[in-house]
């Protein structure tokens, strides 16, 4: 039933499956781009969390990190996280190698709402199949 309203209504999956990506991909370049325009500016919400998450993490590799020290007007946030992520380890080794510049937190951020808007591409497509078998 799903399937038929998408291509009554929309041509088939296949175009609607294309069109998607290109919009996801659209808005990977267009989160990167905001970015490294901002420079070291104004950071918002889970960015900021995931920013300094990173810098820890790479201050104390190899050791592993489920704190965020963030710097707040004259004292520190520790946000704790109850889980260590492979992302903060990838991005902290990368932002060590590449100099520690802010551009690579961007498309380490970047990347990550790529790898996250993939994810749930796949997982839509992978329920419109089951839904056609049914």
């Amino acid at each position: 039933m799903l399937t038929s309203v998408f291509k009554n209504r929309w041509g088939s999956m296949d175009s609607m499956g294309r069109l998607s990506l290109i919009v996801i991909f659209y808005s990977f370049l267009m989160v990167l781009a905001v970015g490294l325009l901002a420079g070291k500016g104004p950071m918002v919400a889970d960015e900021v969390v995931h920013y300094y998450m990173l810098v820890t993490q790479a201050d104390k590799l190899p050791q592993g990190n489920i704190v965020a020290q963030i710097p707040m007007n004259g004292w520190t946030y520790n946000r704790f996280y109850p889980h260590v992520f492979l992302w903060h380890y990838m991005g902290a080794a990368i932002w060590r190698l590449l100099g520690r510049s802010f551009a690579v937190v961007q498309v380490y951020q970047s990347v990550f709402w790529l790898q996250l808007l993939l994810a749930v591409w796949f997982t839509i497509k992978k329920e419109l199949q089951i839904v056609r078998m049914a």
